[in-house]
């Protein structure tokens, strides 16, 4: 019986598109773009911040290194501010709201940066989470299977007690070999539910 829902953050709780945050800058050298990607969002250095080696000014500074001077206020931007264009998943609320009546717990589980703590309480989906795991804090990140085996053991739960929420299927097959039951998130409400109710799950 599952006791437990995990969700991942991006692209799951909460609106989260390189691209998308790219085109706000209204750039109008697509040269300029790429470069910008480059040394933001592709770099090495964001999975770096997100294990917590970073912060977001490490990076910042990484990426000017290699930007001219006129592209370093959009490099702050992407870095430092992409949340003013991100928005919470329609219907994640409500979701949530119903598991938590039924009793489950919930957890979060999101590789990111340690600058989540000054957006997420304010995300009316935070209100609603026993405990969150976060990769820049604890050092690890998905797919690795110690993050999945931290949480169990930090959070003191069963694997088969427990279910995995990621719009990524890498991580959720990583979760699925550590014995929790894992759901791919495919930007699909409907189906999200759908497949919470085939493990049992009331919603």
């Amino acid at each position: 019986m599952i006791k437990n829902v995990i969700f991942d953050m991006g692209c799951v709780l909460i609106h989260f598109s390189r691209n998308e945050f790219m085109s706000k800058l209204n750039l109008d050298n697509p040269e300029d773009e790429k470069l910008l990607m480059r040394e933001t969002y592709l770099s090495v250095g964001w999975p770096m911040m997100d294990r917590g080696y970073l912060d977001e000014q490490g990076l910042y500074e990484r990426a000017c290194a290699n930007l001219p001077e006129r592209l370093h206020k959009y490099a702050h931007e992407l870095i430092f501010e992409w949340n003013k264009w991100s928005y919470e998943i329609p219907g994640m609320e409500e979701l949530l709201s119903k598991l938590k009546k039924n009793g489950y717990q919930i957890i979060l589980l999101s590789n990111t940066s340690l600058r989540q703590k000054e957006y997420w309480p304010n995300l009316k989906v935070s209100r609603y989470f026993d405990k969150t795991y976060i990769s820049a804090k604890i050092k690890m990140m998905k797919p690795e299977k110690e993050i999945y085996q931290y949480v169990l053991n930090d959070a003191d739960i069963v694997a088969e007690e427990s279910v995995f929420i990621d719009d990524v299927p890498f991580n959720v097959e990583a979760a699925m070999l550590c014995g929790i039951h894992g759901v791919v998130y495919y930007r699909d409400q409907k189906k999200l539910i759908e497949d919470l109710k085939e493990l049992g799950i009331k919603i």
